[in-house]
């Protein structure tokens, strides 16, 4: 019978999800057989064209800035590396807490329904409605006061 540790207790192990913990391929929660793991990745990316995780996330955040304008709201700053994708009514640490997978794929379907939950801001814009707005942090409103 394998353990199943939930414990997070210091030297217990976490087990994610796999119910033999003394297969060669997996110990401790990670893995440890290199060649299984470039094995399965290689074959992953013959089976999605080529594409690996990273690509396909960065493909996915490309679109999500191209729907949403490639340029800041506020101020029209158009610099990709600075956009971010932003809650229009907050709440955005909840949405991504219950967010599984690509949240560049979240922020596509949801503009696609017109739901208009998003909106494309550079980081300095974000921060400055994160503070009129009081959505950060008790901690950094203190220091700042």
């Amino acid at each position: 019978m394998a353990k199943s540790s939930t414990s997070f207790k210091k030297g217990n192990k976490i087990n994610l999800g796999r119910t033999n913990d003394k297969s060669p391929l997996w110990k401790g929660g990670l893995f440890r057989n290199k060649e299984y793991v470039k094995e399965y990745n290689k074959k992953y990316r013959e089976k999605n064209n080529n594409m690996s995780v990273k690509n396909y996330q960065y493909k996915m955040r490309v679109a999500a800035l191209e729907i949403l304008g490639n340029k800041c709201c506020k101020c029209g700053f158009t610099d990709t590396r600075a956009l971010q994708i932003d809650h229009i009514n907050g709440g955005g640490v909840k949405d991504r807490k219950n967010t599984t997978g690509n949240f560049s794929k979240k922020v596509i379907e949801s503009f696609l329904n017109k739901e208009n939950k998003y909106q494309l801001l550079c980081a300095n814009c974000n921060w400055i409605k994160r503070f009129e707005n009081k959505e950060i942090r008790k901690k950094i409103l203190l220091k700042n006061n």
